[in-house]
């Protein structure tokens, strides 16, 4: 919430809306657009003790039936995000009513609802719903703050134990899990299940290039220093799709057809990797893809 104190935003949205059966390919049928947030607060205990729930309504002409509403909504919201549980087998639920998991009378929260009224005429203006939309912000309300709860206990158990000195490292621990796919037209497209690599955190994985041309997806030529070039080149624009270069890679893996070639390859090698030198490991195989002499694969980290 500091983080948004004192911050004004501002967004202007058109009433100009097309009629019903317009001729148009895709008519604006829309009424009009409201703004909404949701704050959840726990007691000592860790339970959710409150919902603070604000909605932009335009002009409320039942307030009462608006915070009526808006109440109704956050406990559909809750059971959603906590208690909720609705498997289902061939498009039929498996659950009945009463074991689906809905809040209790006695499970629910205090609600504050919050009533953003910028027209001040008498009469509505527009027509700004808030039955069932007021569902939409309250789990990931729940979600933020069971986050928050997790890494905050995380950061004090570790913290303890001397594991994590700084925030940085416990940033680092949330967003390593995300997973990201690396594609790039100016590398071969894959040739199987795979991609052309992956993020994970501050680590990429290339996967393992062969020396084809990207638009053409054909062998560079039957030269073994070619290859090598081509099979780097690809490497090396798969790093930067990534936001990562030849500078960041950590490991890497050649694969070639003939060790009578290793002093060829090295040599071409070297020209990519003159300062930075990465581990590695060279193996002759019996056969490449698609015939190739030369494979080359990386492992490079971009959290420094």
């Amino acid at each position: 919430m500091k983080e948004i104190a004192g911050y004004d935003h501002t967004e202007e949205y058109s009433g100009i809306t097309d009629k019903v059966g317009s001729s148009k390919e895709n008519p604006e049928s829309h009424i009009a657009y409201g703004y909404a947030t949701q704050l959840v607060v726990l007691d000592e205990k860790g339970k959710i003790k409150k919902v603070v729930a604000a909605h932009d309504v335009g002009k409320a002409i039942n307030p009462k039936s608006v915070e009526g509403q808006i109440e109704g909504g956050v406990v559909m919201g809750l059971g959603y995000a906590l208690t909720e549980i609705m498997p289902f087998e061939n498009g039929m639920p498996q659950v009945k009513f009463g074991t689906l998991g809905l809040l209790r009378a006695t499970q629910i929260p205090e609600i504050k609802s919050i009533i953003v009224e910028k027209n001040t005429e008498e009469l509505a203006y527009g027509a700004k719903g808030v039955g069932e939309i007021v569902v939409i912000p309250t789990a990931p309300a729940v979600q933020e703050l069971i986050i928050n709860l997790t890494v905050s206990s995380e950061q004090n158990c570790l913290s303890k134990k001397r594991h994590i000195k700084n925030s940085r490292n416990l940033k680092y621990k949330r967003r390593k899990i995300m997973n990201k796919t690396i594609f790039t037209k100016n590398a071969p497209a894959a040739v199987g299940p795979y991609s052309q690599a992956m993020r994970s955190g501050d680590m990429i994985f290339v996967s393992g290039q062969i020396p084809f041309v990207p638009e053409t997806m054909t062998l560079v030529s039957e030269d073994i220093r070619d290859q090598t070039r081509q099979s780097l080149e690809n490497v090396k624009a798969i790093l930067e799709e990534a936001g990562a270069s030849l500078n960041d890679v950590v490991k890497a893996g050649v694969f070639i057809k003939d060790m009578n070639e290793f002093k060829a390859i090295n040599e071409v090698y070297s020209e990519y990797f003159s300062d930075n030198k990465p581990a590695r490991a060279c193996v002759e195989v019996a056969r490449l893809p698609l015939d190739v002499r030369v494979e080359i694969e990386v492992i490079a980290y971009v959290g420094r």
